[in-house]
């Protein structure tokens, strides 16, 4: 999902709170409709030798 926004706000801590916001709210949409979003993951096994 990609997502591209623009705020009306000069000030970096407004503009931050603004992205926290939003990103929180399709977080909450999203778990709402029964979706997940993937993270990157990586395993690594050693074996011993």
């Amino acid at each position: 999902m990609y997502v591209r926004c623009f705020t009306k706000t000069g000030s970096w801590n407004n503009w931050l709170d603004v992205k926290e916001r939003l990103a929180i709210a399709i977080k909450e949409i999203v778990e709402k409709n029964g979706a997940s979003f993937a993270f990157p993951s990586q395993s690594i096994y050693v074996e011993k030798k």
